[in-house]
């Protein structure tokens, strides 16, 4: 294997085995899911684009997988591509309107002005992004104008299981049950990337919330943050601390995320926090670029919970 090549040799640290099965159903007595809509954008028609992820053998004859350095920007492509089909079959009148009014804007004064990006989560209560990489999320965090708590799955499914290819969608969704997040009636925008190069959309609807699914996460769920609020100091006009919530913290922070995982049970009274969860830990914002991980740690006998800021 030539090792000088190491547009070859990425996907060797990238990805990790993995697999997901789901049954399809016409019973909706039994699903606890609706498939609303499915979309699936092809950008293979490009030659830079259909190469960019290319099976292929190296100078000495081994097989691999190829990733071109123009990787980044043509799934960029693909995903506004995507969303500009799905875009008007989901989002409100209010977001198409002020779409619409901000392109005819940006054309009359001759592209001086930023153009509107519509606010996806007003149509969709839970994201399911393809944890391709850090990069990845956070590209598409910024395109879509999400939240931290938005985008937390898929961040989890990366630290937790790694890069697992397309299964990550369905770990991303079990992350999302297993934290009692999902609600008859909430609707999901799953979106996920492949070779050719391709981006996929499928928009569901659950029609059935089930408490304490055991899934993949079973065994760890609980060691995973919840939106629970805690002091911090966030420099405020008027100064002083108040009290936020996990998610605040995050989108306030530039260094959003290494990140949220849990100590192994550790007594909160040692971190010299008191009163509970609340209140227990001052934390002030690090400076920018500052590598953190927020772990949560528990008195072992219960009742004491409190976050505290690891840097790394």
């Amino acid at each position: 294997m030539d090792l000088s090549k190491h547009e070859m040799l990425v996907t060797n640290a990238l990805f990790r085995t993995s697999g997901a099965v789901v049954l399809l159903s016409t019973s909706r007595t039994k699903a606890r899911f609706q498939l609303l809509h499915i979309t699936r954008k092809s950008t293979g028609a490009k030659d830079n684009a259909y190469r960019c992820v290319f099976q292929q053998e190296d100078d000495e004859g081994y097989l691999g997988i190829h990733l071109s350095k123009a990787l980044l920007d043509i799934a960029g492509k693909a995903l506004k591509d995507n969303l500009t089909i799905t875009g008007p079959l989901v989002l409100p009148n209010s977001e198409l309107l002020s779409f619409l009014f901000s392109s005819i804007t940006r054309k009359l004064f001759n592209a001086r002005t930023e153009l509107y990006i519509p606010d996806f989560s007003k149509a969709f209560k839970h994201f399911c992004i393809h944890a391709g990489g850090r990069v990845v999320i956070d590209g598409v965090q910024r395109s879509l104008s999400l939240s931290y708590k938005h985008v937390e799955p898929s961040r989890m499914t990366l630290y937790r299981y790694g890069n697992t290819s397309s299964s990550s969608l369905w770990y991303d969704l079990a992350y999302t049950e297993a934290k009692g997040q999902m609600r008859k009636g909430d609707r999901v925008l799953m979106i996920g990337f492949g070779s050719g190069y391709k981006c996929n959309s499928a928009i569901w609807k659950c029609i059935q919330s089930i408490q304490n699914v055991d899934r993949a996460w079973a065994d760890c769920i609980h060691r995973y943050l919840s939106d629970r609020g805690f002091t911090s100091s966030l420099g405020s006009k008027g100064g002083g601390e108040k009290e936020v919530s996990i998610h605040e913290l995050m989108e306030r922070s530039i260094c959003r995320v290494n990140v949220v995982a849990a100590v192994d049970v550790v007594d909160a009274l040692n971190l010299g926090g008191k009163d509970g969860f609340v209140g227990g830990n001052t934390f002030t914002l690090p400076p920018d670029n500052t590598n953190i991980l927020l772990c949560e740690s528990r008195d072992p006998n219960g009742g004491y919970r409190h976050v505290c800021p690891y840097y790394v």
